[in-house]
């Protein structure tokens, strides 16, 4: 009778082991498989994370407005990272200049601020000079580990709810053209692998960013004369047409003057064109403060402007050109090594009228003027009859 409970007992046992063994498989089973599902998740998020990233970089490397940048990048920020402030700073080392760019939680841009000269205790200034990252869960307890002043912050936002951030610097063939930043209210919101997304996606933003550079740089050269700044023959006559359909249409008066420097050949001829773009270089600043600040005025040619006086018939044209030809003629001009020079101009003065069919017979009107001008005693203004 003891035998045959002892050999129950042993059976009892062995059935018992083995459940607990298979009990065991079954729960390892379950913690693999609920291992497996959060991998699965992880890598998904991981993924889209990407994919959205991807998709970020193709808009804005395909944007030459910097603004426009900062939008796109603000419109998709929070689904890639949590975040409550965006912000960019880009920095241009010529200038020793920053200007941050931040955007709230109500996707309002601030305005931008700019800096004449980079402040290194900042944290993007931090970022800019060492090209390094930034990342901390607690901004008031960490910040000495980058900076000994505590970082002011921007207008509008609240420095004190700031508790987490990360700078990263942007960069581009090892040239810093800014760094980016996303900040939470929330301790500890981000970690190595936001530090990653925001990397590769200030990569995309530093292409993007020093493609809107040269674009503005290339569309500034096309508008713009660079030695006097005024507008370019091409945009000062493309802006003619404009004015010239708009006061047709509603009967509006507007004038053009031609300028031309007198004897200019023999300033060249003297002392060289060096000294001759000089001189056209000052000149250009006494008509600036000469013209009305509605006025328009371009380069036409070497040493030739174009004025276009809105709303201005022949008589107040004719005030703002002899205003200008006398600035000039009581001007002397220092073009540098020690010359010193007295300058002449010719205007011609013409208000659109019926006859003109075209804004370039208002400019060949203007320009028959300047042609009397200078054919008799130059340094004058001459109307049309």
């Amino acid at each position: 009778m003891i035998e045959n409970a002892l050999e129950f007992l042993e059976k009892y046992k062995l059935i018992d082991d083995e459940m607990y063994n298979y009990e065991q498989n079954q729960l390892i089973a379950k913690v693999s498989i609920k291992n497996a599902r959060r991998e699965v998740e992880q890598y998904k998020s991981l993924y889209d994370r990407t994919e959205l990233l991807s998709t970020i970089g193709q808009k804005i490397i395909s944007n030459l407005n910097i603004n426009s940048i900062i939008d796109i990048i603000n419109d998709e920020i929070n689904k890639l990272i949590e975040t409550d402030y965006f912000g960019i700073a880009v920095y241009d080392k010529e200038k020793d200049q920053i200007s941050y760019h931040f955007a709230g939680m109500d996707e309002k841009l601030f305005e931008t601020v700019q800096f004449s000269k980079v402040d290194y205790s900042t944290f993007a200034g931090y970022c800019i000079k060492t090209k390094r990252d930034i990342i901390l869960g607690n901004v008031s307890k960490e910040y000495k580990k980058f900076t000994s002043v505590f970082p002011r912050s921007l207008d509008g936002i609240d420095e004190s709810k700031l508790k987490s951030m990360i700078y990263t610097p942007m960069i581009i063939n090892d040239k810093v053209v800014g760094a980016m930043t996303v900040q939470s209210m929330k301790e500890n919101s981000y970690d190595k692998n936001d530090l990653n997304m925001l990397k590769i996606l200030a990569n995309y933003t530093a292409i993007a960013i020093e493609n809107a550079i040269s674009y503005k740089k290339v569309e500034e050269i096309a508008t713009y004369d660079q030695l006097t700044r005024f507008l370019s023959k091409h945009e000062i006559v493309k802006l003619g047409k404009l004015i010239y359909d708009k006061c047709k249409d509603n009967k509006i008066k507007f004038s053009a003057v031609m300028i031309d420097v007198d004897n200019f050949k023999i300033i060249n001829d003297t002392y060289g064109h060096i000294y001759g773009d000089k001189a056209i270089s000052l000149l250009s600043e006494t008509i600036t403060k000469s013209i009305r600040n509605t006025d328009y005025i371009g380069r036409y040619g070497g040493d030739e402007f174009l004025l276009i006086c809105p709303d201005a018939g022949e008589h107040e044209a004719f005030e703002v050109a002899e205003r200008i030809r006398k600035n000039v003629e009581n001007s002397i001009f220092s073009i540098g090594e020690g010359i010193n020079m007295s300058l002449t101009i010719s205007l011609g003065v013409h208000q659109c009228s019926d006859c003109d069919s075209s804004f370039d017979d208002v400019i060949n009107r203007a320009d028959k003027n300047l042609y009397y001008a200078k054919g008799s005693s130059k340094n004058k203004v001459v109307l049309s009859n």
